[in-house]
């Protein structure tokens, strides 16, 4: 029997994970599929693998052969996914080993152990892999015994615990004894325990990020809404396209309020209708929840969430979920181009011109062009959607290599634009951030009529630049010499390049003068000149400090959405 050979890329750092190497399957594991990881012989160790291709061909050199298969719940990746990293290493020259971490849950790799089970044929051996980093949440739940049934006849019993027996009789299915305590008082439960009229089970429990939010909060036009023509032409190229399993990549332009929105939650559902899956990609956490609101109630089934900011246990029963196709629809920003998600029907690329797809760290990947690589293997059509497209994407649109569909406005009537040129303000004795022009506006706002305001400005912080007045001395980040930035709510200086903090100076580092004066603005004094020009108005701010903490700018998006919040200040 001809011997198959495996590309395996070792799990190692340094040259080993910077190229693949060639083993051989034995017999016995013939059977080892793409995708799967492996235990190999790596110089004089033993080390953890990803099989990336087989073959029969047999290399010059002799090779080693595979020593054991990994067990996990299933390949480690979708062959797709696996095609996909081979693009990735060859054409941005990242090393394999990296880029299959990438793609894999957090701590997938981080740990194998070796477990011995008894068989019929005596004991048996096999390695598996444990996620180290990401182990499984679980809770106590409480269910009813027979005896609990008919526990509310039971003497003796407190106002609180026939509560919890009522509840338990109402539901299904065992409830959480951290919300029953909640609810009932903790002291309720025990008692119960102790006569046998409840049991306690501990159960694994999905670290879902929208768990708590309900879906479609502000959808507000289903899918069965009739389509503007231009509308209609999108989504038929689109479902021809699908229908056929043919890869295709369209250019949807359209300035804002133009529905390229209704078009994606068309295309998706078509892509459904067909069995098959859609990932769509945000340039930034803050688009992807209101994207993905919009996409749950017009689908009605349920969407997964990826991004940078999700915790790693999160991430990981997210990655899980995708893998085990659990879930069909993937909504995120550029790792989610790297999700498992083995039959997309559709992908969709959001704001495409957004430089945010750009990967700053190997692998450097631009995950706007690795959507279209992704379409191109699955055979899927790719719709790349802007107001303003890169000059790139649209030269190939003009250029015959991308469809393009234009999209009118739909709705409201273009923007006026006002250029204000602040050193007139300034020679006025305006020292502030806030122009004439746009203190008269926000002085007209009616918030009674639920008017709102956005107010953009491309710095963080209360004063960008901190200067002496004596010699000129500009306070600079000593790594990386750039201009250090005040932030007044923390009382420090930042860098804004590498993140090193540094206190406030009472005097000049240089000169040891004590006139230190604060120039220039960012998000931080914006929001203090509205409070103090207009106490009467709600004001929040979105930007990057603000979002650092969890779950933040999902809750100021929320409340602008809701109307909670009058101004809106943001980077």
């Amino acid at each position: 029997m001809a011997n198959t050979f495996v590309e395996v890329a070792v799990d190692a750092a340094g040259p080993a994970g910077g190229q693949t190497f060639t083993y051989h399957l034995p017999d016995a594991l013939a059977d080892v599929a793409v995708g799967e990881a492996v235990l190999v012989e790596y110089g004089r160790r033993r080390a953890l693998g990803i099989v990336m291709s087989r073959g029969e061909e047999a290399p010059a050199r002799e090779t080693k052969a595979v020593e054991a298969r990994v067990r996990s719940d299933g390949p480690l990746l979708p062959p797709l996914q696996v095609a996909l990293a081979q693009h990735i290493t060859q054409h941005y020259l990242a090393p394999p080993a990296l880029v299959i971490r990438q793609m894999l849950a957090p701590g997938a790799l981080e740990r194998v152990e070796r477990v011995i089970r008894q068989t019929n044929d005596g004991l048996e051996a096999e390695w598996s892999v444990v996620a180290a980093r990401t182990r499984d949440k679980v809770e106590r739940r409480v269910s009813l015994t027979d005896a609990g049934r008919s526990g509310l006849e039971v003497p003796g019993l407190g106002p609180r615990q026939r509560a919890v027996l009522a509840e338990l009789m109402a539901s299904d299915d065992a409830i959480s004894a951290a919300r029953l305590a909640e609810r009932h008082g903790s002291s309720a439960i025990p008692g119960l325990l102790k006569r046998g009229l409840v049991a306690l089970e501990v159960a694994r429990v999905e670290r879902l990020p929208l768990a708590d939010r309900a879906a479609g909060e502000r959808g507000t036009r289903p899918l069965d809404t009739e389509l503007t023509p231009p509308q209609r032409t999108a989504v038929d190229l689109v479902r021809d396209h699908i229908t056929a399993g043919r890869h295709a990549t369209l250019l949807l332009e359209g300035t804002t309020a133009s529905g390229k929105s209704a078009v994606y939650g068309a295309a998706i559902a078509a892509a459904r209708d067909q069995g098959k899956g859609a990932l769509v990609l945000v340039p930034e956490i803050a688009l992807a929840v209101p994207l993905l609101d919009r996409l749950r109630h017009d689908l009605g089934e349920d969407v997964a969430l990826l991004h940078s900011a999700l915790a790693d246990g999160e991430r990981a029963d997210e990655w899980k979920r995708i893998r085990d196709g659990e879930v069909k629809v993937v909504v995120g920003t550029r790792i989610a181009a790297l999700a498992p998600l083995g039959d997309p029907g559709v992908i969709v690329v959001d704001e495409e011109h957004d430089s945010a797809y750009k990967s700053d760290r190997t692998p450097r990947y631009q995950a706007r062009d690795l959507a279209v690589e992704l379409g191109r293997l699955a055979n899927a059509p790719v719709i790349l959607g802007s107001a303003t497209p890169d000059v790139a994407t649209l030269g190939r649109a003009r250029g015959g290599e991308y469809e393009h569909v234009t999209l009118p406005r739909v709705a409201g009537s273009r923007a006026t634009v006002e250029v204000v040129d602040l050193r007139a303000e300034l020679a006025q004795g305006n020292k502030g951030l806030l122009s004439g022009a746009l203190t008269s506006a926000l002085e007209r706002l009616d918030t009674k009529d639920g008017e709102q305001a956005i107010l953009l400005i491309n710095r963080r912080g209360s004063a960008s630049v901190v200067l002496c007045r004596d010699c000129g001395y500009v306070q600079v980040c000593p790594e990386c010499h750039r201009p250090l930035v005040l932030h007044a709510q923390s009382l420090s200086l930042r860098c804004h390049h590498c993140g090193a903090t540094a206190p406030l100076a009472r005097r000049c580092p240089a000169c040891d003068s004590p006139r230190i004066r604060y120039l220039g603005g960012g998000t931080e004094r914006v929001e203090r000149e509205l409070g103090i020009r207009f106490p009467n108005l709600r004001v929040t701010r979105l930007d990057r400090d603000v979002v650092e903490r969890k779950g933040a700018a999902t809750r100021v998006i929320d409340s602008f959405a809701s109307g909670q919040v009058d101004v809106l200040v943001g980077t």
